[in-house]
C-alpha cells in the first residue's frame, strides 16, 4: 500500500493523506494495514462517480480501528462504480489541522469534563463543534435568524456533553447582536431611501413651479408693446 501525504493550503490548512492500494482486485489479504499515524480526520473512498464519506475519530483508545461496513465490495468491483481506476483503489484522509491546533492551543480544557468516552461520539461532537466554529465565522448578513437558532441549539447541545463554551456562548451572542443590528439598520436604510425619494419629486415639483414663475416674472418685467395701437 502506497502512502502520500499533501498539504492543502485554504481558509484553515488541512492535511490530506492519500492511500493507493495497487492491483486491488487480485488481493487476497482479508485486512490491509497503512503505516502507524494518529490523527482525528474523515476518510472518503475516491472515484470519478462517487466520493463516499465516514468520519471517525482515531487515537490510542481505538488504534486498530477499521471500517468494514462502509459499502460492499462488489459495489468496489463494479465496473459503473468508478472506485477502480487501472487495478487501483484510493483512500483518502482529510485532515483539518490548523483550525484544531489553535482550538486546543487556545482552550486546552474544551474537552476535559466531556461524559462520554465513545470514541464515535466524541469525534461526533467534535464535529458538531468545528462546524459550529465555521457557521459563527461567517458574515453576518449570510446567517438567518434559523441558523443562530440552530447554532444555539447546537451550542446546547455540546455544553450539555460536557465541553466548556463559555467563550463560544459569547461569540454567538455577539453574532445575534451583529444581526440585530444589521436587520434594523438594513430597515432604516430602505426608510432613510423612501424619504430620499420623496424629497427627490418634492425638490423636482419644485424646480418645475420655479421655472414657471421665473417665466411669469420675466413675462411682467417685459415693456408694454404699442404695436396694436398705432
Amino acid at each position: 500500500m502506497h502512502q502520500d501525504c499533501t498539504t492543502i493550503m485554504g481558509e484553515h490548512s488541512m492535511k490530506k493523506i492519500t492511500w493507493t492500494i495497487k492491483n486491488f482486485s487480485s488481493l487476497q489479504r482479508e485486512k490491509l494495514c497503512s503505516d502507524p499515524f494518529v490523527a482525528g480526520l474523515g476518510t472518503s473512498m475516491l472515484g470519478p462517480v462517487h466520493r463516499q464519506n465516514e468520519q471517525k475519530w482515531f487515537g490510542e483508545e481505538s488504534p486498530r480501528w477499521g471500517r468494514v461496513s462502509m459499502f460492499p465490495l462488489n459495489e468496489i468491483h463494479a465496473k459503473e462504480s468508478g472506485y477502480l481506476v487501472n487495478g487501483e483503489f484510493k483512500i483518502v484522509a482529510e485532515i483539518e489541522m490548523e483550525l484544531v491546533s489553535r482550538l486546543l492551543e487556545r482552550h486546552p480544557e474544551i474537552a476535559s469534563d466531556i461524559r462520554t468516552k465513545n470514541p464515535n461520539l466524541r469525534m461526533g461532537y467534535m464535529s458538531l463543534l468545528l462546524s459550529l466554529i465555521e457557521t459563527l465565522r461567517q458574515s453576518p448578513h449570510k446567517l438567518s435568524k434559523t441558523d443562530l437558532a440552530e447554532a444555539d441549539a447546537a451550542l446546547g447541545s455540546l455544553t450539555n456533553a460536557g465541553f466548556k463554551l463559555d467563550w463560544l456562548e459569547k461569540k454567538l451572542d455577539e453574532m445575534a447582536e451583529k444581526e440585530e443590528k444589521e436587520e434594523a439598520g438594513e430597515a432604516r436604510v430602505r426608510e432613510i431611501e423612501e424619504d430620499l425619494k420623496d424629497l427627490n419629486q418634492k425638490c423636482s415639483d419644485l424646480e418645475a413651479q420655479l421655472e414657471k414663475q421665473k417665466l411669469e416674472l420675466s413675462a411682467a418685467k417685459a415693456p408694454i408693446s404699442f404695436d396694436d395701437a398705432f
